[in-house]
């Protein structure tokens, strides 16, 4: 599947499923899930999302992509500790029931366990062709979880480009960089707007201001979005990645939960834009998905509950389970 074939696939939410959702949901009665504030909002739109009523989230991963490469010295103890269950990252999949997924994006890069190659060529600005490249092997690989019985997936990256991402956030929210960033990052941020001065279209700004991380990124969200899946986005490089995929298919927001807010103004800016409504909102930077983890109890929570009103013989799924063993 190419990013063009996924972007046409994804759909609006199914209001049927939305619907079977907030019936579910009217036998406990309407004070008891209004109790739960902005929790209690979202099995209907997992729901729609999911096109399934049941909120089957029992399977889930987490993808960390790098465009340096995981062979770095800092990057290759945080995977393999992950991988081995070992260090606080590995300790929150275990609690969450996630699994971890490295992708180099670099070419030539050396082959490590627990570690998918998919080199992505060309630098900064890319071409329209390096592009389109990147978007589609993207596209393929969320094609992939989707074949793996995936759920839910968290898209992160090891490699963040503050610069970037803030120069994207003032080009998409139309605001000075100033709003985003200060010191050198938005020395940096200024200069890249200022030589490239892209439009607002989806390729221009994939060509003049992307990071290899969020190009391939953006194809990963696409092509979970077109199965149905729901794609949490963590960190401000794939919330950016998000927010283009937003420009090029509207409907990609109702596939897009971002359940951290995170204190930085990036991060808050791209998430109003992806009209997202955070479940946590601790306040802190964390990265490589760390955030999104921390709020996935939440969910869990509320799984218990939604399914402890199932009909008999539709139990509460088992507690999620590692998809990459």
């Amino acid at each position: 599947m190419t990013f063009t074939q996924a972007i046409s696939r994804i759909t609006p939410p199914s209001p049927q499923a939305e619907q079977a959702a907030r019936d579910r949901m009217a036998r406990m009665g309407e004070d008891a899930w209004a109790a739960l504030g902005r929790l209690g909002e979202y099995p209907p739109l997992l729901a729609g999302c999911t096109r399934e009523p049941r909120l089957l989230l029992d399977k889930r991963t987490l993808v960390v992509t790098a465009s340096e490469g995981f062979d770095r010295p800092q990057a290759r103890p945080a995977l393999a500790d992950a991988a081995a269950r070992k260090g606080a990252l590995g300790i929150a999949l275990t609690r969450t029931g996630c699994g971890i997924l490295g992708i180099d994006l670099t070419p030539g890069a050396a082959p490590l366990p627990g570690v998918l190659a998919r080199p992505v060529e060309g630098g900064s600005p890319f071409t329209r062709s390096q592009v389109t490249a990147a978007l589609n092997l993207g596209a393929e690989l969320g094609e992939m979880l989707w074949k793996r019985g995936t759920h839910l997936v968290i898209l992160s990256t090891a490699a963040p480009s503050p610069a970037r991402t803030a120069a994207l956030a003032a080009r998409l929210t139309r605001r000075s960089p100033a709003r985003f960033s200060e010191g050198e990052v938005l020395a940096q941020a200024q200069s890249l707007l200022e030589q490239y001065q892209p439009s607002r279209r989806f390729y221009a700004l994939l060509e003049a201001l992307a990071t290899p991380d969020m190009v391939f990124l953006a194809g990963v969200m696409a092509g979970c979005a077109a199965r149905q899946m729901v794609v949490c986005p963590d960190g401000p490089d794939a919330l950016a990645a998000a927010a283009l995929v937003s420009l090029a298919c509207p409907r990609f927001i109702h596939s897009c939960f971002c359940l951290e807010a995170g204190s930085d103004p990036v991060r808050q800016a791209l998430i109003q834009l992806l009209e997202g409504h955070p479940l946590a909102c601790t306040g802190t930077r964390l990265g490589c998905g760390y955030g999104t983890l921390t709020a996935l109890p939440l969910l869990d929570g509320l799984s218990h509950l939604y399914h402890s009103l199932a009909p008999s013989g539709c139990p509460y799924p088992q507690r999620p389970s590692n998809v990459f063993h």
